[in-house]
């Protein structure tokens, strides 16, 4: 499966400098945001800790110091709501970003070309039938599918039979007795989990510097 994760791998890359362009944004918003609030909490317990403070009494005192300890634990977790919040809005923008991604490239000629290329190179050691049915775009040039079908002709001794899907719009879907090698942008991003750790890995590797 390497030839298509190559793919997938690359668009991946791609997208993640756009998102760290928008994850430095948003989440300074927020971030802003969250220490505003945080700021005027621990400046009215100062306040209030002050007022109390004139006895000079220790049972006073430590009240206002667990008051003080309070207010910054709200503060920590004001900023790691933000940050979750910076997360699930990045990754929800990250995957239309992807797969807007993926179909531009199936849009160019000799990006189209190689996606094809490697995938069917996989699909012949993968796929154990000659007898194919591969499902594509529907707007998928008709000599491309035309020269496709005569090449694969002479590689399996058959020729596959082609069929346009509506919802598929990039990449090729080749099927043979049940198995399915999926070459199409919603199949090549269907390992979210693995997709989802690279784009919070990078969305995050600055966070120790942005510690407020």
């Amino acid at each position: 499966m390497s030839a298509p994760k190559s793919i997938i791998d690359a668009q991946v890359q791609h997208l993640l400098d756009v998102v760290e362009n928008h994850r430095t944004a948003r989440y300074e918003e927020i971030r802003d945001q969250a220490q505003n609030n945080a700021h005027a909490i621990i400046s009215k317990a100062h306040k209030d800790a002050r007022q109390r403070m004139h006895d000079d009494n220790v049972e006073t005192r430590e009240k206002a110091n667990r008051k003080l300890a309070s207010t910054e634990a709200q503060l920590q977790t004001q900023k790691r709501l933000a940050r979750q919040l910076t997360d699930v809005e990045l990754l929800q923008t990250s995957w239309k970003l992807l797969k807007e991604s993926l179909e531009r490239q199936w849009q160019q000629p000799d990006t189209r070309k190689q996606w094809i290329d490697n995938l069917t190179g996989q699909a012949l050691t993968t796929l154990v039938s000659p007898y194919w049915r591969i499902e594509h775009p529907v707007d998928w040039l008709e000599e491309e599918r035309i020269a496709l079908q005569m090449w694969l002709h002479e590689q399996l001794g058959h020729s596959p039979e082609l069929k346009a899907v509506a919802d598929i719009s990039a990449g090729l879907r080749l099927c043979a007795e049940g198995t399915c090698v999926d070459g199409t942008a919603d199949g090549l991003i269907h390992e979210r989990t693995r997709i989802e750790a690279l784009m919070l890995a990078a969305i995050h590797r600055d966070s120790d510097a942005d510690h407020v």
